[in-house]
């Protein structure tokens, strides 16, 4: 439609034919000595034999490997030794194996033969490997703990995430292990997700507990849980102004929108709108005591909520479907939220057909800045994938205060859209509809009577991207 999304521009994508990568494990360039090169992973495994006795074993007696190997090389030429396992390949530079005694002790047989002549079976695997360690304390302290420390009480909540195996036996074995573990060491077990893509839990524990954790094999992160950031403010309308809505026919889809519930008696809301009100959290009661749910439900059956107010007429699309998944506060109980909302979206689309869903959370704590996604992300990309169905995510933009405090810093339009206040997660899945908005405003009204004062900057000009949550979009 043109004209009507001028600030939308778009450009014809190039198209080609992508090479297929050639099959083996050769393509490895070694500059270096063999026999200095062997010195230096031996003395790394010497090392590591030591510092194992340091760690906290998990469900088997294998090591667990942290290997630095050349850009790119596949992960998979290192199960071609019996015995060697690949769990993670973390990035381009990074892999992480289990390895029984005897996989090491070959690998070990393997250098003293390479050092002495530069031939060996596969040697291309021992020139791709920079470096041996094992997975340390540092790295298991995820970004988020690193970033803000652990919290200032006696006992807190963490989020422990498993080295995700692929095979079910095995990481419910795993799983089984770790619990037992942590009964033992008396940490509060307050909720698990457990699936071929996750498999973290949810403590309570000590500062002790956590230095324990620290040291167990069987723990890849230890982070922080989310922090979901909401804004309620909203359009300033007297519902007394309002006029009857007009249901939709009989025949019109449902929308779930997951969120902090609804107002059923609000004027917009009346007259058969909800189809289904429930709560997934520790509490019957399904009414919105944040009026963000209700908003955001508002949006959702009529779209342009302010051109609506000034034509006086509202109608709605679609039946809504409410799902409660966050306290009055706009945060979450102590389970995971994940789980809350696979129960939410199966029951929906089991129910009701539901094939939309609409979740206007973030979690501030964590900026997508590339690399691996969080567990609410995969668990979105995995519902959809599986079910067939749409997430609608707000982007999670910067509220009305975070971006005060950036200016005050000396920063303006656009960059302080820049660094840490990119997409926050899980607006990144891949599988959903991510949603942010245009300034509708360049100014509020007491910027607009106040135009000579320096202390009313320019946010972001009309019709360019808004640095705003949708609920700021009105005063700007």
């Amino acid at each position: 439609m043109p004209g009507i999304y001028e600030h939308i521009k778009f450009q014809r994508e190039t198209s080609f034919t992508e090479r297929r990568p050639k099959k083996g494990f050769g393509g490895i360039s070694f500059q270096g000595n063999p026999k200095d090169h062997a010195q230096k992973l031996q003395n790394n495994i010497n090392e590591l034999k030591e510092n194992v006795q340091d760690e906290i074993s998990g469900y088997d007696e294998r090591f667990l490997l942290k290997l630095n190997v050349a850009d790119n090389f596949s992960p998979d030429a290192f199960e071609s030794i019996e015995g060697v396992q690949v769990v993670s390949q973390e990035n381009k530079e990074v892999v992480i194996l289990f390895s029984t005694e005897n996989a090491l002790s070959e690998f070990e047989r393997r250098l003293s033969t390479y050092a002495s002549n530069g031939n060996v079976t596969r040697k291309e695997i021992i020139e791709a490997t920079r470096s041996f360690e094992l997975w340390s304390a540092e790295d298991r302290i995820g970004d988020v703990l690193k970033r803000e420390g652990l919290p200032l009480i006696e006992t807190f909540i963490l989020d422990i995430e498993l080295w995700n195996l692929e095979s079910n036996q095995e990481r419910n074995k795993m799983l089984d292990a770790f619990e037992s573990f942590l009964k033992q060491d008396e940490i509060i077990i307050l909720d698990k997700v457990n699936n071929s893509y996750i498999t973290i839990l949810r403590v309570k524990c000590t500062k002790l507990n956590y230095q324990r954790l620290l040291k167990h094999r069987d723990i890849r992160t230890i982070d922080l849980p989310p922090k979901f950031t909401l804004d309620s403010s909203l359009l300033q309308t007297d519902v007394s102004y309002l006029p009857n809505p007009i249901p939709p026919n009989k025949e019109a889809l449902r929308v779930a929108i997951l969120d902090s519930g609804l107002n059923a008696n609000h004027p917009l809301l009346k007259g058969g709108m909800i189809g289904e009100a429930r709560s997934y959290i520790d509490t019957n009661d399904v009414s919105d005591h944040t009026k963000h749910g209700t908003a955001v439900s508002g949006i959702a059956l009529y779209g342009e909520i302010e051109e609506s107010i000034r034509s006086k007429s509202f109608i709605a699309n679609f039946y809504l479907l409410s799902g409660k998944i966050l306290d009055e506060n706009n945060e979450y109980d102590e389970k995971f939220i994940e789980n809350q909302i696979d129960k939410a979206v199966r029951e929906f689309h089991t129910e009701y057909g539901c094939k939309i869903f609409n979740l206007s959370i973030g979690d501030q704590r964590r900026p997508y800045a590339g690399g691996k996604v969080s567990s609410l992300t995969l668990t979105l990309d995995n519902l959809s994938h599986e079910l067939g169905i749409l997430f609608v995510i707000s982007a999670g933009n910067l509220s009305n205060q975070e971006i005060k405090d950036k200016i005050e810093k000396g920063q303006s339009y656009p960059k302080y859209l820049l660094e840490d206040s990119n997409i926050l997660e899980p607006a990144n899945s891949i599988n959903s509809l991510t949603v942010g908005s245009i300034a509708k405003y360049d100014k509020s009204r007491t910027a607009a009577n106040n135009q000579n004062d320096p202390a009313y900057q320019l946010m972001a000009p009309r019709d360019s991207i808004s640095p705003f949550r949708i609920w700021d979009r009105r005063k700007y």
